[in-house]
């Protein structure tokens, strides 16, 4: 669906969704640098190995909703 007026919807969209949309952009930055730093600092094969295992843990062990 397409909008004639986004400037309204933007107006109408509640602090809550403005809020968690920063923090996830926040977050999505974040994890891109350190993941560049991993590579930086500990070569392609650990970095990938060592970025991979976290995100394997952290999926894993914490909650959904």
């Amino acid at each position: 669906m397409n909008t004639t007026d986004p400037i309204t919807v933007l107006k109408e969209t509640p602090g809550q969704v403005w809020f968690y949309s920063y923090l996830f952009g926040a977050l999505w930055g974040i994890g891109g640098l350190t993941f560049g730093l991993a590579m930086r600092y500990l070569g392609m094969s650990l970095g990938m190995a060592v970025a991979l295992g976290y995100c394997t843990v952290f999926g894993t062990l914490l909650p959904r909703s």
